[in-house]
Formats: C-alpha cells, sequence, structure tokens
C-alpha cells in the first residue's frame, strides 16, 4: 500500500482490521513500513476486551526464555455495545533484533498483554506467528536489495 499524501510504504498480508474480526482478539502482526527509502520492521498488536488493560508490553515467553517490549504508543477505542480496543506499533529496533528472530524460529511461544491494569496470556497462532516470519523475511530481502516494492500488489485497505 502507497500512502497517497506521504508516499509511504506499507507492506502486509491483508487489511490489519479484517484480519482481528476473522482471527478474533488479541491478534499480533507482522508489518514493513517504508519512508523516505528507509525499512521498518514492526508487530501490530490488537486486543478487544470488556475491560481495559491500558497495554504498556508485550511480554514473550519463548522456549522458556522471556522477551519483553515497551509499547511506546497505545492508541484506545469503544467500540459498540461497549467493548473496548486497544492497538499500538512496535518498532523492531537494531537492539531487538536478535529477540524477534527467537520469537519468530521459537518452538514454544507464549505472549502477555501486559498493562497498568491488567494482563491478557495467549499463544500466538501459526497464522500469527506466520505474519511475523513474513514480515522479517520481507523486512531482510528490502534490506539486501534481493526484493523492491514493485515485487507486491499495491492494494490499500484506506
Amino acid at each position: 500500500c502507497i500512502d497517497q499524501i506521504t508516499n509511504d510504504s506499507y507492506i502486509f498480508i491483508q487489511d490489519p482490521t479484517k484480519l482481528l474480526w476473522a482471527l478474533g482478539s488479541p491478534t499480533i502482526l507482522g508489518f514493513v513500513a517504508e519512508s523516505e527509502g528507509a525499512y521498518d520492521l514492526q508487530i501490530d498488536f490488537y486486543y478487544v476486551g470488556d475491560a481495559w488493560l491500558f497495554i504498556d508490553e508485550l511480554i514473550f515467553n519463548v522456549d522458556g526464555e522471556v522477551i519483553r517490549m515497551t509499547v511506546p504508543d497505545l492508541n484506545t477505542d469503544v467500540l459498540y455495545g461497549g467493548s473496548i480496543l486497544e492497538s499500538g506499533t512496535i518498532s523492531i529496533t537494531s537492539s531487538k533484533y536478535d529477540d524477534f528472530f527467537k520469537i519468530i524460529t521459537g518452538k514454544d511461544v507464549k505472549l502477555r498483554y501486559s498493562g497498568s491494569d491488567g494482563i491478557f496470556d495467549v499463544a500466538p497462532d501459526e497464522f500469527e506467528m506466520g505474519t511475523l516470519q513474513y514480515a522479517y523475511l520481507v523486512y531482510l530481502g528490502l534490506q539486501n536489495g534481493t526484493i523492491s516494492l514493485d515485487s507486491f500488489e499495491e492494494t490499500c485497505p484506506y
């Protein structure tokens, strides 16, 4: 998807909001963003529930090893029927590449959405893990030049 105003590009498997409703809550997805020729590997997360968590950290347990990722900005919204939505994006900086690789190659991956008002534990499913792996491979290909943005279909969910 190319943003018609900023010309920034975003690479994802499908419209994240459609995936959220198809997969249920909570959901994590791999994502690659491009701005001015620089690429950003990201984790997008979504939590829908009846009670606020005010998520400030994603805590992964990967084959017994704990990996913490701080949430820089949390988006919150009240949905129809009183359910709440908490969502955000975590950029995988160079200091987190090794941790991200451990997550996508782990055999037993558990995830805790941790916030000031509560926690929610889940095991990411095969599809979610696949989106993280896909984003990682796309990111590496874009970084080393083996693929380009021209390799992708240009459709936008918005």
